[in-house]
């Protein structure tokens, strides 16, 4: 997965020194910190003022889930990726073994003919355009496992961004009780957290999107090689 640093909200604590038995840190896995509603002064709030919460707390945990998708897909990819190196192994190994044969059969001299070494040299063509295909193959599966690291970096913001949008919900509802730390509850910086998180889910989108398009472009050189490879086994037969 691409590296990048998640804002630390340290910067709430001076604003909301008050009501710091409202508030925690939690860490993220990157090491940084951001300041959390205790669950605790949810006790306080009134069932009919919980929906945001529950609607938020349901959004993150479908977030969870697609984080754990998208890094499963990578892995997937990689053991493609894997697959595909041992097939240009093999294509390489072809292409010695195929060279050599034409060497032979051109050093026969008069005993050789003529449609041996044409035969030997269709065999390099063919094992050739299947070591140009196994190194398209490559660069394609390469291609693909960055596009799956892009996607796994968005659903790691989207989780991120539905964790701020759930501390959101749980700090306007908390701010509405009638208490002295709840009042000192600044949603404004909530509702800032949300906002910035929300633009590091929209610039990944582009990010997967620009990934995307580079797939496009290696599928199709890939497509290219496997008609080239068609077209020298044609002439093999």
């Amino acid at each position: 997965m691409h590296s990048r640093k998640t804002i630390t909200w340290m910067a709430l604590v001076p604003a909301l020194a008050i009501g710091c038995e409202s508030l925690s840190h939690r860490d993220h896995a990157d090491g940084s910190a951001v300041v959390v509603v205790d669950d605790d002064i949810l006790v306080n709030v009134p069932e009919s003022d919980r929906e945001e919460i529950a609607r938020a707390r349901t959004e993150r945990s479908e977030m969870k889930d697609r984080l754990l998708i998208a890094q499963r897909d990578v892995e997937q990819g990689k053991r493609q990726l894997d697959v595909s190196r041992e097939e240009l192994e093999a294509a390489d190994d072809s292409v010695r073994t195929a060279e050599k044969s034409l060497a032979i059969a051109r050093d026969g001299g008069e005993r050789v003919r003529t449609s041996d070494m044409e035969s030997a040299s269709r065999r390099l063509d063919g094992a050739r355009a299947d070591l140009h295909c196994a190194r398209s193959k490559v660069a394609h599966d390469r291609t693909h496992i960055s596009r799956l690291e892009s996607e796994t970096d968005l659903a790691d913001l989207r989780l991120e961004c539905s964790e701020a949008r759930l501390e959101l919900a749980k700090a306007r509802a908390v701010h509405e009780l009638d208490r002295p730390e709840a009042r000192a509850i600044s949603v404004l910086e909530f509702e800032a957290r949300v906002a910035d998180s929300e633009v590091q889910v929209a610039m990944a989108e582009i990010d997967v999107e620009a990934w995307e398009k580079k797939v496009q472009l290696r599928r199709e050189a890939l497509d290219s090689q496997q008609e080239r490879r068609s077209d020298a086994q044609g002439r093999q037969d």
